[in-house]
């Protein structure tokens, strides 16, 4: 018997609406979180607000695009969260490392 491919029967791109709400949620996410951290306030500026922010942009913006998201069957397409065609606009097709992504993935 042949070995079922995860992207077998699934969608070759998600509906924009997915996406858009994906995103929207992610936001509200981390829009809270850093709220909640915004009491911690250090001389009238959040810097453990600001850093987190910085943090999660980084991270999921753009080192974890760099080293997941062009390995991806969704690489160039539009997936779940819109990554792979944002990855696809930034880096080249497997031009990172994945080891180390999966390394990251775990530490964010």
């Amino acid at each position: 018997m042949e070995k079922q491919k995860l992207y077998e029967k699934g969608l070759e791109n998600y509906p924009k609406a997915t996406v858009v709400l994906t995103k929207v949620l992610l936001l509200l996410w981390f829009g809270f979180a850093a709220y909640g951290m915004s009491t911690l306030r250090l001389g009238g500026l959040s810097v453990v607000s600001i850093v987190y922010l910085l943090f999660a942009f980084l991270m999921l913006g753009l080192i974890l695009r760099k080293h997941l998201c062009i390995y991806c069957y969704y690489y160039g397409r539009l997936c779940g969260m819109g990554w792979g065609k944002l990855s696809s606009c930034l880096f080249k097709e497997k031009s990172g490392n994945d080891e180390l992504g999966m390394k990251l993935a775990g530490l964010t």
